[in-house]
């Protein structure tokens, strides 16, 4: 369930306790209202429609230096200790490697850049962790660069466009997961970079007269870019 249905049902039992009893109907009204928007798809779709407007590049145009930065998705760590990579990580380092191998047939310059600490102190950065994967799938070693340091988005555009601007590239491509591409994008932008959409994946809300699980994770996961998106924009 959202946080913020969630939220609604404790504010209208706090209410009830002291014994506001319209004021908490009214909460636990609106909350019933949320959890009806949010589960049967209708306010997921609206919000991700405005956060997924970037298409899949379909026919990347190469220039003589190009650069596709990765941006990680998080680690995870087994009960038995094997550290792997969060879900969310494999549709980007697919569409990371497909337009490695399309720009790597135009015989032109092409690396790839990838970026991500280790925020969950699991022991091993996003960004090496998933060198493994992409040399397994055909990428070559010696066109990888790897950013290490950075724990969020906005440590992410920092640290990776310091390495962009040192660098003789003519574009840089982003590949990261559709509904975090609107935030990668205005913190990249942010440090000079300006580059090109290239959204591994895209979330589909289920349409459904009863309300069902993914419904509230997808809106969760649009509620918090858009709230990294204000805190950036005010802070």
């Amino acid at each position: 369930m959202s946080v913020i249905t969630i939220t609604c049902f404790l504010i209208a039992a706090l209410v009830a306790l002291i014994k506001k009893r319209r004021a908490g109907i009214y909460i636990l009204s609106a909350a019933i209202l949320l959890i009806a928007l949010v589960g049967t798809g209708l306010l997921p779709k609206i919000v991700l429609n405005n956060l997924q407007s970037q298409a899949r590049v379909v026919n990347p145009q190469w220039k003589q230096n190009n650069a596709i930065v990765l941006l990680g998705a998080g680690t995870t760590r087994s009960p038995s200790g094997e550290i792997s990579a969060h879900m969310l990580s494999y549709a980007r380092v697919t569409e990371a490697v497909r337009l490695y191998l399309s720009c790597k047939k135009q015989n032109v310059s092409c690396r790839l850049f990838l970026t991500g600490g280790d925020p969950a102190q699991n022991g091993i950065s996003e960004a090496e962790l998933m060198v493994g994967s992409l040399v397994d799938f055909g990428v070559q070693e010696l066109d990888i660069v790897k950013e290490t340091m950075s724990n969020t988005t906005f440590e992410n555009a920092k640290f990776t466009s310091e390495i962009l601007k040192q660098e003789n590239v003519d574009q840089v491509y982003l590949v990261t997961s559709g509904v975090h591409m609107t935030r990668a994008l205005t913190f990249f932008k942010r440090f000079g970079v300006e580059a090109i959409p290239a959204p591994g994946d895209r979330l589909q809300p289920i349409l459904t007269p009863i309300p069902v699980a993914p419904n509230f994770t997808y809106f969760d996961a649009a509620i918090h870019e858009y709230g990294g998106l204000l805190y950036f924009k005010f802070f």
